[in-house]
């Protein structure tokens, strides 16, 4: 499923669905993993990262809202692709 498969359109509903606390929809949920993989395919394992940054970790399983804090990180990878970095851990 190409990136362009979702719109800016799309991905800001995403963001004002999880701002109001709410999980967006499963099928939504599969579109947005699969356009941002596409992103995160295309990068460098290793990624420059510049100051101030802000760190939020260790969101699988753990703590209420993950899903949605995850969703969240997702939406905003993709409307910023050069400035958000997604790093996976051991358990990813």
């Amino acid at each position: 499923m190409a990136s362009s498969c979702l719109s800016p359109d799309d991905v800001e509903g995403y963001i004002n669905t999880l701002q109001n606390g709410e999980c967006i929809s499963e099928r939504a949920l599969k579109r947005l993993c699969a356009a941002v993989s596409e992103l995160m395919m295309e990068e460098s394992n290793v990624q420059p990262v510049l100051s101030p940054v802000t760190i939020v970790g260790d969101l699988h399983d753990r703590g209420h809202n993950s899903v949605e804090t995850l969703s969240l990180l997702l939406c905003l990878k993709w409307k910023f692709p050069g400035k958000i970095t997604l790093l996976r851990g051991n358990h990813e």
